[in-house]
């Protein structure tokens, strides 16, 4: 029983991780290997790092586009 519950926790960790990464444009698959293997480390990581360069830009010109509607 222990087993299952510590898959699940590790699975659980591993798809957050891979929500995160994908929302913030990084690497999905290093996010679920993040996820899986440090667990809530890696929730903290991307939590804290946030969203790539890229991805800020483009949710800043959409929010001005939305501002100036």
């Amino acid at each position: 029983m222990e087993i299952l519950t510590t898959l699940f926790i590790w699975a659980a960790f591993g798809v957050i991780g891979y929500i995160m990464a994908r929302n913030r444009g990084r690497d999905p698959l290093k996010g679920v290997v993040a996820g899986a293997l440090v667990g809530f480390v890696a929730v903290i990581y991307y939590w804290i790092v946030g969203d790539v360069a890229e991805l800020r830009i483009k949710k800043a010109k959409e929010l001005v586009k939305l501002t100036k509607e």
